[in-house]
């Protein structure tokens, strides 16, 4: 892109392009205005004293004349020059960060606003809020240039002259040619240099005449028909290619759009197999090299393992995909188990490493053991939402409750498999049935709580005499379900299950979070094993159901779990040091990760002035205040500097993750990478593009590399991608008492909101 600037010798404009000779051919408009009535106040033909550059406008890209001092609280001119030398060029230095630089605004701005491909280092000391003040100053002096434009150069409509161009070169962009008048003192020489290939050096009435490059914004309006085209064009490709209408909405969408506009009519799209080598391998540098700023926190913070097929570092709500391993030859024998963790701790450091989190299969338990033997100061967790999940399968299999949950299975699909049934059904509700997956976490429950939700409109369904003339009707299975609409008991009995199960899975809501919660599954699952008392009315099937969770609880239990609930503000007026399997837990923490006794010693002294709240920093009222609002971490952060090496550690445990059910959203990436449309892709390749695409969306979430645009994307797509989606109907039932809910107030009220955005956005 060339750009032109008053030149007073010529007194016509002068192209920068070291190529053109005398006057650019493709010069255009008359001398400013201004600038001529400057000079005649003047009495000379020098440039005004305050000299205007061509700046490029970061908003759209488009390049405006703008002065000097539109930047000018941000830089200073270290001394001044004639403004004919350099084209306008001065040494000038920022005010904010000290760099010095010879240039113009067009450098200015690109040293403030991060703009690449000026040759210029970016300013490191300029906040977000001073750089949106720089932008309004551009596009304010890009409306008044404008303004003056449209006021003082009125439009002669014979100065127009018609593009030379084929006719689908002008269909498929906007030339707009304009009339620049001969100067009368010196005749416009021949070029000498061959003109650009969008522009025509000469017309049939021998005025010169340059097309933009690119659109105005309001051409949008000028030009509909263009713009439908193009959104034609778009969708065109969004429906062929089965690609799903929420990536419009995604952010590099957009920026791909906006790139490829600001390259202009002739980019020509990287090829497939570019996009799958050369493009994906500098994609995976520059995220390695992004994410280099998360692992700056590892060593303060800890980072807690995720294996669940795939190595993921976690450390306080941010994970970082590392590798996924074949296992089609070797199987996964606790041995090669055990090495892959290995190599996975090596990478993030072994002093980095707090905990590794898997599933309860028998061969993570024997890879845990060895790992153990191998870091002393490592602690192998498994995977509460799997505990959780086991036992209300557990709960599930017992005789009394598979009976319902398959007689409700039936009705189900009994409704979801015959059209006129299922048309009536949407007919008088509003909600959908769910139907019964073996695949998903409590989805048994779930289905049945979305059947008593539906209760009145099935059972008002079911006896209607709609129904009654249907052909299903005279069915063995449509008789069966009209006399189970009129059974009461059947659906007091469906509803009494719902309740029993409903603390369970309310913790498992709580789990199945990006954050940390670990301090607070000890005590919730003792509050829900004594909430099941009061549910169960019947002692014999209390205590089935109270033996299926402690048996589970026990399998799954870690020591790291009592030393995070002793440590949980939240808790801290709990007598935790009363009971033997909490104290005794803490002190396999202290002893594995602390080797020395003096060390350990003085924790436990300051231990006890934070369970008593001796120091005033524990006691004070906003600690006490806070320890009930805020997280764990953060409340430690604040008010835990009467104890550093308590809070050290605190701050390390409380970090760290429960649950590898966030790691089901990569098995669906994978998925969508390795299948027929993908071409099998290679273990590796296909490796590469899940780091790439999970890392990517982990930067999305921790806002590492814009800022707040991602926010209204997220919003959207995080909900979605959690594994749990099924379970979020189950908190809209607002007449249900939430037994738990006083008791995780902090989380309890994310998830709400998470909640409620989706059921708004679906």
């Amino acid at each position: 892109m060339h750009f032109h600037q008053l030149s007073t010798e010529q007194k016509g404009y002068k192209c920068y392009n070291q190529s053109h000779k005398g006057t650019c051919p493709r010069a255009l408009g008359t001398p400013s205005p201004r600038k001529e009535e400057a000079r005649r106040a003047k009495g000379t033909g020098d440039v005004p004293e305050t000299p205007t550059v061509i700046a490029k406008c970061p908003r759209d890209g488009r390049r405006l004349q703008i002065g000097l001092g539109t930047a000018g609280r941000f830089w200073r001119v270290e001394s001044p020059v004639s403004a004919g030398e350099g084209g306008g060029a001065r040494p000038w230095s920022c005010k904010l960060c000290g760099y010095k630089r010879t240039g113009g605004a067009n450098k200015v701005c690109a040293h403030l606003l991060h703009e690449r491909g000026h040759e210029v280092r970016f300013c490191s000391a300029i906040t977000s809020e001073k750089k949106q003040e720089l932008l309004n100053k551009l596009a304010i002096s890009d409306a008044q240039a404008h303004a003056r434009r449209a006021s003082q150069a009125p439009i002669d409509p014979a100065s127009f002259v018609r593009s030379s161009m084929p006719s689908s070169s002008r269909a498929s962009s906007s030339s707009v040619p304009v009339h620049a008048p001969t100067p009368t003192s010196t005749p416009t020489p021949t070029p000498t240099s061959t003109p650009h290939p969008t522009l025509s050096s000469s017309t049939p009435s021998g005025m010169p005449y340059v097309r933009q490059s690119r659109q105005q914004t309001l051409h949008e309006n000028w030009n509909p028909v263009l713009k439908e085209e193009v959104d034609s064009a778009v969708a065109r490709f969004f429906y062929h290619d089965h690609i799903a209408f929420n990536a419009a909405r995604s952010p590099y969408f957009k920026d791909m759009v906006k790139k490829t506009g600001e390259y202009g009519a002739h980019y020509v799209p990287p090829s497939s197999e570019s996009l799958r080598t050369t493009l994906l391998e500098k994609e995976k540098k520059l995220v390695e090299a992004t994410c280099e700023t998360i692992k700056k926190s590892w060593e303060r913070n800890g980072v807690s393992l995720l294996v669940d097929g795939w190595m993921v570092p976690y450390s306080r709500g941010e994970m970082y995909f590392i590798s996924s391993h074949d296992a089609s030859d070797t199987g996964k024998p606790a041995d090669v188990l055990a090495s892959e963790w290995a190599s996975a701790i090596e990478i993030v450091g072994q002093s980095n490493v707090v905990c590794i989190v898997a599933d309860g299969e028998p061969s993570n338990r024997d890879a845990g053991a060895i790992i153990e033997n191998l870091y002393p100061h490592i602690i192998v967790c498994f995977c509460m939402a799997h505990c959780l999940n086991n036992i209300l399968k557990d709960i599930g299999n017992l005789d009394w409750i598979s009976a319902v949950i398959n007689e409700a299975n039936s009705l189900v699909s009994f409704i979801n498999n015959h059209a006129r049934v299922q048309n009536e059904f949407s007919k008088r509700s509003t909600l959908a049935l769910l139907k019964y997956s073996d695949t998903r976490f409590a989805y048994n429950f779930t289905m049945l709580h979305r059947v008593v939700k539906c209760s009145g409109v099935l059972r008002g369904l079911l006896l209607s005499d709609e129904f009654g003339r249907m052909p299903e009707a005279s069915t063995s299975r449509g008789r069966q379900f009209r006399r189970l609409a009129d059974d009461v008991a059947w659906w007091e009995n469906i509803s009494h299950i719902v309740d029993i199960v409903h603390p369970l899975v309310h913790l498992l809501k709580i789990v199945d979070s990006m954050e940390p919660c670990i301090g607070k599954v000890h005590e919730v699952m003792d509050r829900t094993i004594e909430a099941l008392k009061t549910l169960v009315k019947d002692n014999d099937r209390y205590e089935e159901i109270s033996a299926i969770c402690v048996r589970r609880w026990d399998a799954y239990y870690s020591p790291l779990h009592a030393a995070t609930y002793m440590l949980d503000p939240k808790f801290q007026d709990k007598k935790q040091y009363a009971d033997l399997e909490v104290a005794n837990g803490l002190r396999i923490i202290l002893e594995r990760f602390v080797q020395d006794s003096a060390a350990r010693r003085l924790i436990r002294d300051q231990l006890s002035k934070y369970r008593t709240g001796k120091d005033a920093s524990y006691a004070c009222g906003d600690a006490q205040e806070d320890r009930l609002r805020v997280g764990a971490t953060l409340w430690w952060e604040d008010f835990g500097f009467d104890g550093p090496k308590l809070q050290q550690l605190a701050i390390r445990i409380l970090s760290q993750a429960c649950t590898t059910s966030c790691l089901e959203q990569l098995w669906s990436v994978y998925g969508h990478v390795s299948s027929k449309k993908r071409n099998m892709l290679g273990v590796q390749r296909a490796s590469d593009l899940v780091f790439v695409s999970a890392n990517l969306r982990m930067l999305r979430r921790t806002q590492c590399m814009e800022g707040d645009l991602f926010r209204e994307w997220e919003e959207v797509r995080v909900s979605r991608d959690v594994v749990f989606d099924e379970l979020r109907p189950w908190y809209e039932d607002k007449g249900k008492e939430k037994i738990l809910e006083e008791d995780c107030d902090d989380y309890e009220g994310t998830n709400q909101r998470e909640v409620e955005q989706l059921s708004t956005k679906v």
